[in-house]
């Protein structure tokens, strides 16, 4: 029998007992097979970039007289996951009711780029900020804009709290076909820090990470403080 591996239709791998050697190796761009731990059961690819995702199959075929086969293919996506979690900037130390508060989030290079979501005091707040993605060597960076007037039903016992929260979702799709009879289906498998998919059923990958800034303060306070300095005024103005 044979074991062959196929990325997008294209053969970058096989295995064939009888054959000596009995491991193939064809180039395909993305795919660096390691052939000391591969074998009849898995392929090993190392240091995975991001164009290797794609759609993989595996083909383990008879010999004669029977020629029966089975496959299966998988789409595996490589993910890059930021280094770090968003930051917010743009916060002031002291807000009052009437403030405007302008904040940016930014996730950090990634791919996909990841999804910016801002919450305020719990909230989640409307699709109307704006958000910008930069692309540089395929990662993409995410900004996003905060921009709101301070009231006084944004202060939850005398705390206002503002958080911006990067998600990154994946849901690869997998099928399978077979021919004749079955035989054990070899797992793609790779020992890098790039998070793929390639088994049956494949999992999601959620990546989900905040930043959070809170303010202190007294949404009553500060209106009786407004109060008397509006009195003072007109008391030095009658005057």
């Amino acid at each position: 029998y044979s074991v062959s591996w196929y990325k997008d239709h294209d053969e970058f791998y096989r295995y064939v007992p009888k054959s000596k050697p009995n491991q193939h190796i064809y180039r395909v761009d993305g795919i660096r097979v390691d052939h000391l731990n591969s074998d009849a059961q898995r392929v090993v690819i190392r240091n995975v970039p991001l164009r290797a995702s794609g759609m993989y199959r595996c083909e383990v075929s008879a010999e004669a007289p029977a020629f029966s086969s089975v496959n299966g293919e998988s789409m595996m996506n490589v993910v890059a996951l930021p280094k770090e979690g968003p930051e917010i900037e743009g916060e002031e130390r002291n807000y009052q009711i009437g403030d405007e508060i302008n904040l940016n989030c930014t996730s950090a290079r990634s791919f996909p780029a990841a999804i910016l979501q801002w919450y305020v005091n719990d909230k989640l707040m409307g699709r109307s900020n704006e958000t910008i993605m930069v692309q540089q060597h395929g990662l993409i960076t995410s900004i996003s804009r905060l921009h709101f007037r301070v009231g006084p039903e944004h202060f939850r016992k005398g705390r206002l709290q503002v958080r911006c929260v990067a998600t990154i979702s994946t849901y690869p799709s997998n099928t399978t076909g077979t021919s004749m009879a079955p035989a054990p289906a070899p797992v793609l498998h790779s020992p890098e820090h790039h998070r793929l998919s390639a088994s049956s059923p494949p999992p999601a990958l959620d990546y989900s990470k905040e930043a959070l800034f809170s303010v202190t303060g007294s949404a009553c306070s500060t209106r009786v403080g407004a109060t008397l300095l509006l009195l003072t005024s007109l008391a030095l103005l009658l005057s």
